[in-house]
């Protein structure tokens, strides 16, 4: 595990607000490899587990959706995210907090996605990348 980050020593706001993609990191040991490399836009290949099991509990489960379900609704999943949490005794966040969660993972899906695109109409495998 990287302790290079910017954020090493607040795990517990690393883990909530971050994705997985290692993108704070400083060391170098950032993982290009996809979870789910079947399906490339998969919340899988950039989220964390607990989040993907929150936004899966909406049926959401790639990328695109998680932006547009965002958009459409975010408040409401702000405040579901905050219900969510405690039901599973982690660690408490404010709606607000929730709120900006889920724009940073929205965010950071978006880049994602485009990023996939770009390659795929390019032809190139981003599995390679």
């Amino acid at each position: 595990e990287c302790s290079g980050s910017v954020f090493s020593g607040n795990d517990d706001l690393v883990s909530f607000f971050l994705p997985q993609m290692g993108m704070a990191c400083t060391c170098g040991k950032i993982s290009t490899g996809f979870v789910n490399p079947h399906e490339p836009t998969s919340l899988e290949n950039v989220l964390r587990p607990w989040q993907v099991e929150f936004l899966n509990s909406f049926g959401i489960q790639r990328g695109e959706q998680l932006v547009k379900a965002r958009h459409r609704s975010g408040a409401i999943l702000a405040r579901a995210l905050k219900h969510w949490r405690k039901k599973h005794d982690m660690l408490y966040f404010k709606t607000s907090s929730c709120a900006m969660a889920i724009d940073i993972w929205a965010k950071t899906c978006k880049i994602f996605v485009r990023s996939i695109r770009r390659q795929v109409s390019a032809g190139q495998d981003f599995l390679e990348s």
